[in-house]
């Protein structure tokens, strides 16, 4: 059963990631970029949404050629239309960690000059920009046409025991723009990061009444609610005076499906928590004709990751991986005349499926092993489980 259940697996991997490469692909987005002698070239940029700041990409200038990749060093800025807009800036940054087990004692930033594409979050009379570089975040402002200059947010320690912030960016703001909405208490309000300092900038930017206030990404996290229900075939090998293995077992399972899809990588990627109630509750006997009965229904709680390749606008596949956690019931396996009352083990599962303009999914989940008896000792009921699911959004 141990092979079965593994060589099933592999083949479910292995068709799903199969559909990478051929179907996968992100597409090519109606853009523009600027040349070293600001010049501005039309055409097609592939939009990979990228987490952190790009260094190059990829460029068409139609969508039947060829696409050739541009480098930092040859643009002055890109914007895919109405999605996001980079500039490229010599800045000065400072690329100190604020992980508690990295801070160092200095309460200054340590300031380098590099060049960058920074990404216009709010663009009027003044511009807020975002790098982002893995775990770095910074934020950088400035008058548009000029030179972004950094706003400097560092965490430090004061000694061994206390740590210190260094929030000069409320300051800077105030020393350099006059607005009625900077006020002390705005300032005291105001946090080092995105959605806090995007708003403000927009509120700053409408005191200049001949301003035209334009704001880049803005996609969220987004939330869809699935009716699950599904069957599923599963199997139990069990050792009492020898070893009794039963497959084609069938069972039930009815919940719901919470799905957090994440905004950057085009939405490719979601947390999942999946509910649901299971049933199994047969009767059968084995090849040499003893009676087998499993009654086994519990509350499970998946949680996982899912990650989609989409085929079209309106079709997509997804491959995913939970971690798997029981609540309540308590599996009854019977052999011949020897009923035990078990206790099912957490588990994970890998799957794989299809969706369809976002409101239908059908998908394959199987699971790793399952003891349903780990509170006997030196006896086994190695449980496994293979599901077919469809859900419908709310």
């Amino acid at each position: 059963m141990d092979k079965k259940f593994f060589k099933n697996l592999l083949v479910l991997l292995a068709i799903t990631l199969s559909f990478n490469n051929a179907v996968g692909q992100i597409s090519f987005e109606k853009a523009y970029y600027f040349d070293n002698d600001k010049n501005r070239i039309d055409g097609f940029i592939k939009n990979i949404d990228w987490e952190s700041n790009p260094t190059e990409f990829q460029f068409k200038t139609d969508l039947d050629a060829q696409f050739v990749t541009l480098s930092i060093e040859s643009v002055s800025g890109f914007e895919i239309e109405n999605q996001f807009k980079y500039f490229r800036s010599k800045v000065l940054i400072d690329r100190s960690s604020n992980a508690m087990s990295q801070l160092g004692y200095e309460r200054n930033p340590s300031l380098k000059e590099e060049t960058l594409f920074l990404k216009i979050l709010i663009e009027g009379e003044y511009v807020l920009y975002e790098y982002v570089d893995q775990s770095l975040r910074r934020f950088f402002y400035g008058k548009k046409d000029m030179i972004p200059e950094l706003l400097v947010y560092k965490r430090y320690k004061q000694n061994d025991n206390i740590i210190g912030t260094n929030q000069l960016y409320k300051q800077q703001i105030k020393n350099t723009i006059s607005c009625d909405v900077i006020t002390l208490k705005r300032l005291n309000s105001l946090n080092y990061e995105k959605s806090s300092l995007k708003k403000f900038f927009k509120e700053i930017n409408n005191c200049f009444g001949n301003s035209t206030v334009v704001e880049y990404d803005k996609e969220k996290t987004k939330f869809n609610f699935y009716l699950k229900a599904g069957i599923s075939t599963n199997s139990i090998q069990t050792a009492i005076d020898q070893v009794y293995e039963v497959n084609g077992l069938i069972g039930y399972r009815f919940g719901a499906e919470l799905e957090f899809v994440f905004p950057f990588n085009k939405n490719k990627w979601a947390a999942v928590i999946d509910p649901n109630y299971r049933l199994v509750s047969n009767e059968t006997s084995t090849s040499n004709g003893v009676d087998v009965t499993v009654e086994f229904s519990s509350l499970e709680f998946p949680i996982g990751l899912r990650h989609y390749f989409f085929l079209n606008d309106k079709s997509k596949l997804f491959l995913e991986a939970y971690t798997n956690i029981e609540f309540g019931f308590n599996p009854s396996l019977t052999v011949g005349t020897d009923k035990r009352e078990g206790k099912a083990e957490s588990n994970f599962s890998v799957g794989g499926g299809y969706n369809h303009k976002g409101k239908f999914s059908i998908g394959l989940r199987v699971e790793t092993p399952q003891d349903i008896l780990s509170n006997f000792v030196n006896i086994e009921g190695r449980f496994w489980s293979a599901s077919l699911l469809v859900g419908l959004k709310l």
